[in-house]
């Protein structure tokens, strides 16, 4: 039970670190702009679920759009 416990531990410190999700975001970038236009999904939207403005301006989405 003390080596789970340990173990368990370990994972949860792994867990609440960074994960890098710039390759996560590369793959948004490439489709997201079709994918809005195609659902009919605005800049306003995608923001209040968090995605950031500079990741919009890069997938080309903008607030006019």
């Amino acid at each position: 039970m003390v080596q789970e416990r340990i173990d368990l531990l370990q994972e949860i410190e792994t867990m609440n670190g960074a994960a890098d999700l710039t390759a996560v975001e590369d793959d948004f970038v490439t489709v997201a702009r079709d994918y809005s236009i195609s659902k009919g999904i605005s800049y306003a939207a995608w923001r209040e679920i968090g995605v950031p403005a500079v990741v919009l301006k890069r997938a080309g989405i903008s607030r006019s759009a």
